[in-house]
């Protein structure tokens, strides 16, 4: 009797890792900022940060703060879930752009991630803001 047609024979670890080399492409973008000054690097993140990317996105956040900006922007407008785990990103960045001198800024935070970033205490250690920097539109200050 034929199988039917919604039963997939299983995918090698090729096809995995193809899979998350196209989400991790998609989820990370870098690019400056044509509206920022000089020294100030946006890196827009989008999708959703966990455990399993943390490690690449916070590997990319290092390599821009390698390059010592005063301003590191992270846009999450395109992030729709921030775990705790993935969270650990931010932490670390958070760290090195502490001891480079580097001010540590995120924008366009939805709800989800907020509650997030809350929760772990890193909207006490990272400029916060539910819009564009330029704005000063602050979460908390609306």
């Amino acid at each position: 009797m034929p199988e039917p047609s919604h039963v997939r024979e299983p995918r090698g670890r090729g096809w995995l890792w193809r899979q998350a080399s196209r989400l991790l492409h998609r989820l990370l973008r870098l690019r400056r900022d044509s509206r920022a000054a000089p020294n100030h690097v946006v890196v827009r993140l989008s999708g959703e940060v966990t455990a399993q990317n943390a490690g690449h996105i916070g590997k990319r956040l290092q390599e821009v703060l390698s390059r010592q900006p005063a301003i590191l922007e992270i846009d999450i407008e395109d992030v729709t879930y921030v775990s705790s785990d993935g969270a650990a990103a931010f932490f670390t960045s958070v760290r090195t752009a502490r001891a480079r001198g580097t001010r540590v800024v995120v924008t366009h935070v939805r709800r989800q991630p907020r509650g997030t970033l809350n929760l772990l205490g890193l909207e006490r250690v990272l400029d916060v803001y539910e819009g564009d920097v330029s704005l000063g539109s602050r979460g908390g200050d609306q």
